[in-house]
């Protein structure tokens, strides 16, 4: 049982490790990578948006 089941970033009490109830979190590397593919995918969307309305 975690001390604040549902909340994100939180760590288990002890001797719960494996009950923790889909609340799992990323290591800050991993959220980097997924915030700048995110911003990558969001940047080309925006492009293609644009070239599609230039060529209206």
């Amino acid at each position: 049982m975690y001390a604040s089941d549902g909340v994100a970033g939180r760590t288990p009490t002890v001797g719960t490790e494996g009950d923790n109830f889909g609340a799992q979190t990323l290591p800050a590397e991993v959220a980097v990578v997924v915030a700048i593919r995110a911003q990558r995918a969001a940047a080309e969307r925006m492009r293609d948006i644009v070239a599609y309305l230039a060529a209206v």
